[in-house]
């Protein structure tokens, strides 16, 4: 059975091979053969990048050169780039059992907690255990402030959150069809929506 990798989402594997998606499987050994041959290592001793071009073509060609894994990667991208809201908010996916799993285990233990008198504390599952982490606990006791919570943006569970995240986009306020969409949504008016939220997706960032 093929695994499916939450780091596909951010794996562009036939811009790699340098093939459209619909290249038959020839023309796909055949551009791994020829790239996998100009960047193998033997014939570029102490060039970093074609090695490191040469592990990409590999991995590549391991999904696309593979019937059943190049479809399973297929429609894991589709998902992906469809997002929750296919479009933008043109659609909705219904939750699947783990979101289902986490937000009642939450609810649950949360509302035990505040009814049994907590609080000041930010509430979280970890596994299957409640654990609810003291906002002192979260204070930068110099800065007085949230201490800012590091990850690891190169790791799969990253990925996989980060692909099926809702965030505005730059292009959403370039596409006058994805604004209206966005202040429909929102119930703003177009304006409204581009004067709050516009400034806040600076050409320097990617997503807000």
């Amino acid at each position: 059975m093929t695994e499916i990798r939450a780091d596909w989402a951010s794996k562009d594997f036939y811009q790699v091979l340098g093939v459209g998606k619909q290249a038959s499987q020839t023309d796909i050994k055949k551009a791994y053969r020829k790239l996998a041959r100009e960047n193998h290592p033997d014939s570029n001793p102490g060039d970093s990048k074609k090695h490191e071009k040469f592990k990409a073509v590999a991995e590549a060609y391991d999904v696309l050169g593979d019937a059943e894994k190049r479809t399973k990667y297929d429609e894991y991208r589709s998902q992906v780039a469809s997002g929750p809201f296919p479009g933008g908010f043109g659609g909705f996916r219904p939750p699947g059992g783990f979101d289902i799993h986490y937000c009642r285990g939450l609810g649950y233990w949360a509302t035990r907690f505040l009814l049994g008198g907590g609080t000041d504390a930010m509430v979280t599952m970890q596994g299957d255990t409640f654990v609810p982490v003291p906002f002192r606990d979260l204070i930068d006791a110099k800065t007085g402030r949230f201490r800012v919570r590091h990850v690891d943006v190169e790791s799969e569970a990253y990925q996989m959150l980060a692909a099926y995240m809702i965030r505005l986009t730059r292009a959403d306020f370039e596409d006058p069809e994805q604004v209206s969409a966005l202040a429909h949504a929102g119930a703003l008016d177009e304006t409204t929506l581009v004067k709050r939220f516009g400034d806040l997706v600076t050409p320097g960032r990617r997503s807000l």
